[in-house]
């Protein structure tokens, strides 16, 4: 079984995002340090520059942030009479709503460098089911049953998870709507994060039935982490994956293994305790929740490894 163990990976600077009682979910980062994510029922960007501040329209009771690229544009959700509709911000300001498919929320998940972008809208009948716009509209991603995109890379191969025919798979979609299922042992699966190389990280189904963190690697090579109920959320252009175990955060690398955040964290991370990794950058920087020793609330956190 893999554990969590110290190694020669790079130490890192932690940055607390919002205050204690000012609860931030960060979704995602881009290559800028760029964070989106949710305060409470609304959108939120952070930056170093101008700190946190609100995302979309403030006259909507609820917004979602899911994703962001490196120009700076925003994908999520924003309420519209009750329903989420599918929006994009621009980094210039300028705001898309795409509207809902059907009678139920429809939210935008991840956006690659070339403004294409992915969601999920949800059916009376299937439960939610899986989307991209490349610039011509909205189109269905095919399935045989409930779908769930994730990520979208800049070559435009889609991650997530659909039902094929011998169960909820982890896979991978094209743009045209292709579905190539990645899973070979397991009876259910989903893809989380996907890189510029076809890597998709995400959890599978263990031969108990517990999810584990597992790797599907371009080459055909499948990493399975052998951590009962963990998941590997996000994998970079270098191949560093973050994921979760047992309320701890982990980095993961084909060189060095599993690796708990917690041994890595410079003088500046005193006291805490890093529960939930949810995405790093091609910078190596990560996103994710922990908790101050002492204290009754998680916080958001940004993680900047040390040079060199």
């Amino acid at each position: 079984m893999a554990s969590l163990t110290s190694c020669s990976l790079s130490k890192y600077s932690l940055t607390a995002i919002g205050s204690e009682r000012n609860y931030c979910y960060p979704t995602a980062i881009n290559s800028q340090g760029q964070v989106v994510g949710n305060r409470g029922e609304q959108a939120f960007l952070w930056d170093r520059m101008r700190g946190l501040r609100n995302v979309g329209l403030m006259s909507h009771t609820t917004s979602s942030a899911h994703g962001i690229n490196d120009a700076g544009i925003v994908v999520g959700g924003l309420d519209y009479g009750g329903l989420l509709h599918a929006s994009v911000w621009q980094s210039n300001g300028h705001f898309t709503e795409l509207g809902t498919i059907t009678r139920y929320d429809n939210v935008a998940y991840d956006i690659n460098e070339s403004g294409q972008f992915i969601g999920n809208y949800h059916h009376a009948d299937f439960g939610y089911l899986a989307w991209v716009d490349t610039g011509p509209g909205i189109k269905r991603l095919h399935s045989y049953g409930q779908s769930y995109a994730t990520a979208i890379y800049n070559v435009g191969q889609i991650a997530g998870g659909a039902t094929t025919r011998t169960g909820f798979h982890a896979v991978i979609w094209t743009i045209f709507g292709e579905l190539r299922d990645l899973n070979r042992r397991s009876e259910y699966s989903i893809g989380y994060g996907i890189n510029d190389l076809g890597d998709v990280v995400g959890d599978a189904y263990d031969i108990y039935g517990h999810e584990t963190a597992h790797i599907w690697l371009a080459d055909g090579r499948e990493f399975d982490l052998a951590l009962p109920y963990s998941e590997a959320t996000s994998i970079n252009n270098r191949g560093e994956v973050t994921g979760n175990f047992n309320n701890a955060a982990f980095i993961w690398t084909q060189q060095t293994g599993v690796v708990s955040l917690n041994r890595l964290l410079d003088e500046s991370g005193q006291g805490w305790s890093l529960e939930k990794a949810i995405a790093i950058n091609d910078a190596g920087q990560i996103v994710g929740m922990g908790r101050i020793l002492g204290s009754r609330y998680d916080r958001a956190f940004l993680l900047t490894p040390h040079p060199g």
